[in-house]
C-alpha cells in the first residue's frame, strides 16, 4: 500500500505522531499528495541555532519566499550570541509574515538589533521568551502583546523602564531575575506561575514584600525558587497561601521547616541531592508526608538527572518511583488553571 491510498483521516493521525525532521522530509519528497499537511507539521516549530549558517540562510530564503510556509510557523527561535562579518540574515527573519507565530524564543548577543522584529510582530504572541545582551526590556513591545501568557526576561535590566500595569492583562506566567521586575509585573496580574533567577545572594528582603505584592503572592500555584538561597526563602514562603507546586533547592534539615507552613502544597520538587543513603530516604519521606497532610508526593531531580526523577508518593514509601521529569514550569503555561486542577495534571504525569 502507497502512502496516497491512504484515507487522509489515517494518514493525518499517523502524521500527528511525527517529530523528527528527518521523517518529516522523507514523507515531503515521497507523498505529494500531502505535502502541505506534511508541510504544517515540518514549519510548525522552527529553532534557528541548531542549523548551519548555510542552512538558516537557506531556512529563512524559503519562508520569505514562500509566505504560506511562514504561516505554518507557531514556534520560532531565534539565536544569534554575537554579531557576524557579514551581518547574519537571521536578523532579518520575515516575523511578519509569521501570522499564526504565537511562540517566540530570541537569544542574541549584545551588539544585535531586535528593532524590525520589534515592529513586526504585533498583537500574536502568547509565548515570549526574551534574552537579549544588552539588558533592554522592550517596553512598547511587550505592550503591544496583550494575548501573552507566559513571558521569560532572562537578563532583565533592574533600573529599565516596565510596561504599565494595564498592559499584559492576560499574563500567567512569569521567569525574571531581578525583585523590581519580578514584583512590578506581578502587580494587579493574576500571575499563578512564576520562576526567579534572582542576580544576587541576599537580594530579597522582608521591606520588598509590600501589601499588592504581597496580594500577588497569594495567588501563586506553581513557584520555582531553586535560584534562591535559605533567608530569600523564608521571606517569601508565609505569603504563599495557594500554592500547590513549589521546586526548590536546599537539604533536607531545611525543606521540612519551610515547606511545613504551606498547607495548601501538593508537590514538591527538590533540585539538589536532598535524599541520600536508602534508609535516610525512606525516613525523610515518612517524616515529611507525616508533617504536612496534604502532600501527594516528592520529586527529586538531581538524583537522577534530567530526563527521569525519584519520585516519593504518599502511601508508597519503601522505595521511590522513577518517572520523566516533568513537574517544570513549561508544563503549565499553555493552560489557566486553579488549584485542584493542578494536582489533577501532576497525577495524571
Amino acid at each position: 500500500m502507497t502512502y496516497p491510498s491512504l484515507p487522509v483521516e489515517i494518514f493525518l493521525a499517523i502524521l500527528s505522531h511525527i517529530s523528527d525532521r528527518p521523517t518529516l522530509l522523507s514523507l515531503l519528497r515521497t507523498c505529494g499528495d500531502f505535502r502541505e499537511e506534511v508541510e504544517r507539521v515540518l514549519y510548525r516549530v522552527l529553532f534557528t541555532n541548531t542549523l548551519e549558517v548555510g542552512k538558516r540562510t537557506l531556512l529563512l530564503t524559503r519562508l520569505r519566499e514562500t509566505p504560506r510556509l511562514a504561516q505554518y510557523v507557531r514556534c520560532f527561535a531565534l539565536s544569534v550570541p554575537d554579531a557576524t562579518d557579514p551581518p547574519d540574515p537571521v536578523l532579518t527573519v520575515p516575523i511578519h509574515l509569521m501570522t499564526n507565530l504565537d511562540d517566540l524564543r530570541v537569544l542574541i548577543g549584545p551588539n544585535l538589533s531586535t528593532a524590525d522584529m520589534q515592529r513586526n510582530c504585533h498583537d500574536q504572541l502568547k509565548h515570549l521568551t526574551w534574552a537579549v545582551g544588552n539588558d533592554h526590556i522592550p517596553t512598547a513591545f511587550l505592550e503591544r502583546q496583550r494575548r501573552l501568557v507566559s513571558l521569560k526576561l532572562i537578563f532583565d535590566d533592574e533600573t529599565a523602564p516596565l510596561p504599565q500595569p494595564t498592559a499584559l492583562p492576560n499574563l500567567r506566567f512569569l521567569t525574571a531575575r531581578h525583585i523590581k521586575t519580578i514584583r512590578e509585573l506581578m502587580f494587579g496580574r493574576n500571575i499563578i506561575g512564576s520562576k526567579w533567577t534572582l542576580a544576587r545572594r541576599g537580594t530579597l528582603r522582608t521591606s520588598d514584600i509590600t501589601p499588592p505584592w504581597q496580594f500577588a503572592l497569594g495567588n501563586l500555584c506553581v513557584l520555582d525558587i531553586s535560584a534562591l538561597h535559605i533567608p530569600d526563602i523564608s521571606t517569601v514562603i508565609p505569603h504563599l497561601t495557594k500554592l500547590v507546586i513549589i521546586i526548590i533547592a536546599m537539604e533536607a534539615r531545611d525543606i521540612d521547616g519551610l515547606i511545613g507552613a504551606l498547607p495548601s502544597l501538593r508537590i514538591v520538587t527538590a533540585t539538589s541531592r536532598i535524599l541520600a543513603p536508602e534508609a535516610e530516604q525512606k525516613d525523610f519521606a515518612k517524616y515529611i508526608f507525616a508533617r504536612n497532610p496534604g502532600l501527594i508526593f516528592v520529586e527529586n531531580v538531581a538524583w537522577i538527572g534530567d530526563d527521569r526523577v525519584q519520585r516519593w508518593t504518599r502511601g508508597g514509601v519503601r522505595q521511590p518511583d522513577f518517572v520523566p521529569h516533568r513537574t517544570d514550569m513549561r508544563r503549565w503555561e499553555d493552560v489557566d488553571f486553579d488549584a485542584e486542577d493542578a494536582i489533577e495534571r501532576c497525577l495524571a504525569v
